[in-house]
């Protein structure tokens, strides 16, 4: 099962002045690049790579639906979502190299998809802006932890409605008055599953692409 919560550290050297250059993402009408310490805080790589998943998912619909709606050709479709099959092995075989001077997940794998499939990919960004990208991804992000936790927390209902069934207990510790775990085990046990589905699920649902 992969972990969620997982923080996945980015041992890529901080970019060199050439590389902020020709990296530059904004800024275009500044006269020099950013300070040295704008450089080391800005990039959200070190954390949101953690996100390749849901990006890719996220482009390929994206993909998908500019194609559907004639705005992208159907040819370019198909490049697009090739090179993001490739990208996906890469960063899955950990063959992919990110690049803290591409400041995030979302320009890391449109980068690789320029290098890959050359000008079909800069029609992926038609429609869409970063800031739609990382409401997206954070909420499938969330979805897939949510339904791993929900897994783990089948287990341990599980495992006490288990234990339930091999021990006995006292109420109220008076032994004259003998109850069983399963008395109680699941009301709390669906309490619990309750609780999760009320709350989290919804936090997760709908996505910002209506999903």
């Amino acid at each position: 099962m992969r972990q969620p919560g997982t923080v996945m550290t980015d041992h890529t050297p901080a970019p060199s002045e050439t590389e902020s250059r020709t990296n530059a993402l904004w800024g275009g009408r500044f006269a020099s690049g950013p300070a040295e310490v704008m450089e080391r805080i800005n990039p959200s790589i070190d954390f949101d790579r953690r996100f390749w998943r849901q990006d890719i998912q996220g482009s390929k619909a994206h993909a998908e639906m500019l194609v559907a709606q004639g705005i992208v050709s159907a040819e370019d479709g198909a490049a697009i979502a090739q090179g993001l099959e490739e990208i996906w092995g890469e960063i899955e075989s950990g063959r992919f190299k990110f690049s803290r001077a591409l400041e995030d997940i979302h320009m890391n794998v449109e980068s690789r998809l320029r290098e890959l499939v050359g000008e079909p990919a800069g029609r992926l960004h038609t429609g869409r802006s970063r800031n739609d990208q990382v409401a997206l991804d954070m909420k499938l992000w969330v979805r897939g932890a949510i339904d791993d936790l929900d897994v783990e927390l089948r287990a341990l209902q599980a495992a006490l409605i288990e234990q339930a069934d091999r021990h006995a207990g006292h109420d109220h510790a008076r032994a004259s008055r003998t109850s069983r775990w399963p008395s109680r085990s699941p009301s709390a046990t669906t309490c619990w599953r309750m609780s999760r589905c009320s709350g989290a699920t919804a936090a997760g649902s709908p996505t910002p692409a209506g999903g």
